[in-house]
């Protein structure tokens, strides 16, 4: 998934969007 990139990129705003569509993750960063 290309939002893992966003993820390390911004890990604040898009954190927010993703956050709910990949919980799993968000709880792990």
């Amino acid at each position: 998934m290309e939002t893992t990139r966003h993820w390390s990129s911004i890990s604040g705003s898009e954190t927010v969007v993703l956050c709910p569509l990949v919980r799993s993750r968000c709880s792990s960063s």
